[in-house]
């Protein structure tokens, strides 16, 4: 067609030309001149991608990749059509179409760049952390975000750079908009674990921004994260904000809610993981965690006046930490709710043997142990600890062993 001749003679002219505005103006012509040759069939594939080649260079991203799109919609819908009959496109419409998703690739290439570098700018501001640079660092990211946004337009299935401009607007104190950009990526590819993982984190962001004023819309965000990234510790998170609340606010709805939550993370580990891992100080993470919910569910059971159940968590957290005097504690409320007179007597003397005691020679402390002492070794073994402190009131010694058996 005249256009499409037109069109190629204005983008040849634009490539030869050495001047800046020059090219500008042979650019501008051949968007001008294609857009109207597309009346006659707005669907032509060639044309739809020279126009788009020449908004791109006069960076009018959104335009460009309105033109690249309708062209290889139109050679994918054909070639959908031709597959019900087992046809194919000719080799000329295959090229075509490939063309056209290189030159769109392409296109967005010097959006996509000048992205990355003004994302990087901001980020060297952001690591100077002083408010002279505070400013400059928001500038750079808001260039970010316009190069970014004007890529994506034109070459939306780059779905790996859309952590950049999500986390431009993040930097940027835009952390809804950020999210939007995720969401709209985790759409166009849901396999992209790069974009579900950078998707948590901002819910996780956001949820830290609303944990002060609004815990169920912590909660929500934090769900969300978890339903994305369930390796991470979002449940552990939500159940420490539903204690903290039913704590504070004598909520046993939220004491509850916590509880169950603990549960949920205890349930990846095997039931009796506490023995496992009982007596080691290299826990990880993960173990770490688990620790730590045990004690956390112990805790939310205890206040909610569940003290059987909450006796049967803080014993297997005894089992896992003997020597910690808060879980003796625990422990030892437990025991007083429950009337268990003598039990607890036990307990008190074992807070009071960890809390001012001092590590005693157990072989010595053994030889002049009294009967009873010796009547426990017979039965249990050796024991593992012995601690003794001196009785204010009647300044003796005295000595507390510890078998630590299950």
């Amino acid at each position: 067609s005249v256009a499409m001749s037109s069109v190629k003679l204005y983008l040849q002219q634009a490539a030869a030309s050495k001047e800046q505005a020059d090219r500008d103006t042979m650019w501008a012509k051949a968007a001008r001149v294609g857009q109207e040759g597309l009346l006659d069939d707005p669907t032509d594939p060639e044309l739809n991608m020279l126009v788009g080649k020449a908004y791109s260079n006069i960076n009018h991203g959104k335009e460009a990749g309105e033109y690249f799109s309708r062209g290889i919609a139109t050679l994918e819908a054909k070639r959908t059509e031709l597959g019900k009959s087992g046809a194919k496109l000719d080799k000329k419409q295959a090229g075509l179409l490939d063309g056209l998703i290189k030159e769109r690739y392409n296109a967005a290439l010097p959006f996509r760049n000048k992205g990355a570098e003004a994302f990087q700018e901001g980020q060297r501001y952001q690591r100077e952390d002083t408010p002279a640079f505070a400013d400059s660092a928001k500038a750079a990211f808001t260039q970010a975000i316009s190069m970014f946004t004007q890529a994506m337009q034109v070459d939306p299935t780059q779905t790996d750079m859309y952590p950049q401009l999500a986390f431009s607007y993040i930097f940027s104190n835009q952390k809804q908009q950020g999210r939007a950009v995720l969401l709209g990526a985790m759409a166009k590819n849901p396999a992209d674990t790069l974009v579900t993982k950078n998707l948590a984190l901002v819910d996780v962001q956001i949820a830290q921004d609303l944990q002060a004023t609004d815990v169920d819309g912590a909660i929500t965000y934090l769900l969300q994260a978890d339903s994305l990234d369930s390796n991470g510790s979002y449940i552990m998170d939500i159940a420490n904000m539903l204690l903290e609340r039913g704590v504070n606010k004598k909520n046993n709805a939220d004491l509850a809610r916590a509880e169950s939550y603990y549960m949920q993370v205890l349930a990846k580990f095997p039931p009796t993981f506490y023995v496992t891992i009982s007596g080691r100080t290299d826990l990880d993470e993960s173990e770490a965690q688990y620790k730590n919910a045990l004690n956390n569910l112990a805790e939310s059971q205890r206040h909610a006046g569940k003290i059987k159940e909450a006796m049967g968590t803080v014993e297997n957290l005894l089992y896992l930490e003997p020597r910690t005097v808060d879980v003796w504690n625990i422990h030892a409320y437990c025991l007083q709710e429950l009337k268990l007179t003598d039990r607890l007597t036990s307990d008190l003397r074992v807070v009071k043997a960890l809390r001012d005691g001092k590590r005693a020679d157990v072989a010595s402390s053994l030889a002049a142990g009294s009967p009873e002492v010796k009547a426990a070794v017979a039965k249990y073994g050796d024991p593992g600890d012995a601690y003794f402190y001196v009785d204010a009131s009647s300044q003796k010694k005295v000595v507390t062993y510890f078998f630590w058996k299950g």
